[in-house]
């Protein structure tokens, strides 16, 4: 069996200062299924915290900057991440721990305003008003009774074609004739993983999904350019966002 690894960048709170003042780092640590860990050890800037019984860590009164982050678990490898913590906070990294080593050097971690969830502030519901692209909620997925996210595009979403790439599975438009690889994100978060192997993350979990066909159905916000630090929007192939539970609000429902 192959094992994954996502590390990705979530932004969790609501209001972002004008003035970059010390705010709140939360760090959250998962299973590859999305699993909280309880009991993780986190390292950042000298300080040692312990995983809650949510696998967060609260880091208080941190300034914008680069720092080491380590994450280390019984029984799995330890994570070693460079944190670039920029605008003005809270910030919040998600980790997703697995059986298998990937090395990540650098991610960037946003201040965004959360105030009612990471969907509703991506903008996802003023999108499915405007139209223009696919949007499967979970109605939709469940009729389509998947058990990964190939299994949710396979055959259910119009000019979106799933076929075997390099690592696995991967979501592809047409473009002048030819298949162009879709880029894909996870809570609104660009995941190489994804985009070159659909089937690394269970359906399980998954409550609704955005899928844009070239680049002029990209919303602006997930319009890359040069090709970083994916290629199939910046070549106009489009987008599938995917957005799971961890994304709403607790109050909230689809």
């Amino acid at each position: 069996m192959r094992l994954f690894v996502l590390f990705f960048a979530l932004a969790l709170a609501p209001a972002v200062s004008a003035q970059l003042a010390p705010s709140d780092f939360v760090i959250g640590v998962q299973t590859a299924d999305g699993e909280p860990i309880a009991g993780a050890t986190v390292q950042f800037a000298g300080q040692g915290v312990s995983t809650d019984a949510r696998g967060e860590a609260v880091l208080e009164d941190v300034q914008p900057g680069r720092y080491p982050v380590r994450v280390s678990f019984v029984g799995l490898p330890t994570r070693e991440i460079a944190a670039v913590l920029e605008g003005g906070g809270p910030w919040g990294l998600i980790v997703e721990m697995a059986d298998s080593a990937t090395l990540l050097l650098e991610v960037v971690v946003e201040g965004r305003d959360l105030s009612t969830s990471r969907l509703a502030a991506d903008g996802f519901f003023q999108r499915e008003a405007l139209g223009g692209g696919t949007i499967l909620r979970p109605d939709d997925i469940e009729r389509r009774n998947p058990i990964t996210v190939s299994d949710i595009l396979r055959g259910g979403v119009l000019g979106v074609r799933v076929q075997q790439g390099r690592f696995g599975e991967i979501a592809t438009s047409n473009r002048r004739g030819t298949a162009c690889r879709m880029d894909v994100y996870l809570d609104g978060t660009y995941s190489p993983v994804l985009t070159e192997a659909l089937d690394a993350q269970s359906a399980q979990g998954i409550v609704a999904v955005e899928v844009y066909r070239g680049a002029t159905q990209v919303p602006l916000q997930y319009r890359l350019s040069n090709g970083d630090p994916g290629s199939g929007s910046a070549a106009g192939c489009g987008v599938v966002l995917l957005w799971s539970e961890f994304s709403l609000d607790p109050s909230e429902t689809l």
